[in-house]
């Protein structure tokens, strides 16, 4: 690789990881959530690409409403996980997005699933613990928003794929 081509990738992922700060910050925004909504409600879909984008961005705002201050990594325990496995998939490694069929970062995204992501030995899960010998901060065995939001996920990536 070139030094040119690598500072262009360097400068890619710099971009990347400060647009997704700014994201993070306006999507837990009330406002830009209300406006959301406003707009949601008032878009009348024009084809059936349309109507699977409105109904997968629906399911998304209703989940959101109903759980805001869930996150699927918070019900994580890395420390209690088997330190014998050799390689372990972590939650934020197997949930991203890219818009892009075409460039480098898709490549590597592929690449990463292929080669990667398929030689784990086990993938990190929510899991929920009780401790038995003292009494829990928050009791919540609850994962209907993870199960909720993997299945939005998917449908809004099946969707994304009919794109194509």
């Amino acid at each position: 690789m070139e030094e040119q081509e690598f500072k262009s990738y360097c400068n890619l992922y710099s971009n990347i990881k400060r647009r997704l700060k700014i994201l993070n910050r306006e999507v837990k925004n009330q406002a830009n959530l209300d406006l959301f909504a406003e707009h949601l409600r008032c878009f009348k879909p024009a084809s059936y690409f349309d109507k699977l984008l409105k109904t997968n961005a629906q399911k998304l705002l209703k989940l959101f409403k109903k759980f805001p201050t869930r996150s699927f990594i918070q019900n994580s325990s890395r420390e209690l996980l088997h330190t014998e496995v050799e390689q372990m998939g972590y939650l934020n490694q197997y949930f991203t997005f890219c818009w892009s069929t075409e460039g480098l970062l898709i490549d590597q995204f592929i690449d990463y699933v292929n080669s990667d992501l398929q030689e784990c030995d086990a993938m990190e899960q929510p899991i929920a613990i009780q401790c038995f010998e003292k009494a829990q901060q928050k009791p919540d065995h609850d994962f209907s928003f993870e199960e909720a939001l993997q299945n939005a996920i998917c449908s809004l990536a099946e969707a994304l794929n009919q794109l194509q």
